[in-house]
């Protein structure tokens, strides 16, 4: 058995979603929590600005080993919300593919997810994937819970996608 500390995974089938947007890469090197706070913070003022409604912000990440800037590999950094009445001016219309995946929740600040990042990885190890493979899969953060500055009531879920959508789930 793999201790995966406080945290109860869950798998389960999560269905496709549309989000207006933005993607970016980002080196391994860089700082993914600073790019993903600001890529949010550019989506909502073009939401803003066009007067949109902002729901169900969430983000992912997709690993890039090899082809990410200079060769080094990283990450394709996908950063939005669930909107009403689709495309935004100046955003990408952004598909997220129906997914099978492992998941946890974390209270609190976004600068101590890592925990429960890792809780999902060991969680996997558990399951006979190997380092690589954890590697390579693709990750979601959904914002259930993040209103303000203050990160001390927030609740996210985080997610790491096992493969596709299984059909005979309807």
């Amino acid at each position: 058995m793999v201790d995966i500390g406080d945290f109860d995974v869950q798998v389960k089938d999560v269905p496709a979603v549309q989000v207006a947007g933005l993607s970016s890469v980002v080196a391994v090197d860089d700082d993914l929590a600073a790019e993903v706070a600001a890529q949010f913070d550019r989506v909502a003022t073009v939401l803003d600005a066009s007067g949109v409604s902002r729901l169900a912000p969430l983000s992912r990440y997709a690993a890039l080993p090899g082809n990410g800037p200079g060769g080094r590999g990283g990450r394709r950094v996908t950063t939005g919300y669930v909107v009403t009445g689709g495309a935004v001016p100046g955003l990408d219309w952004i598909d997220l593919p129906a997914a099978r995946v492992a998941s946890v929740v974390h209270h609190g600040p976004m600068d101590a997810v890592r925990v429960g990042r890792q809780a999902l990885a060991r969680w996997a190890e558990g399951q006979n994937w190997s380092e690589a493979g954890i590697a390579a899969a693709a990750e979601r953060t959904v914002y259930l819970q993040a209103d303000g500055d203050d990160q001390s009531e927030w609740v996210v879920e985080l997610q790491l996608e096992l493969g596709p959508r299984r059909h005979d789930q309807g």
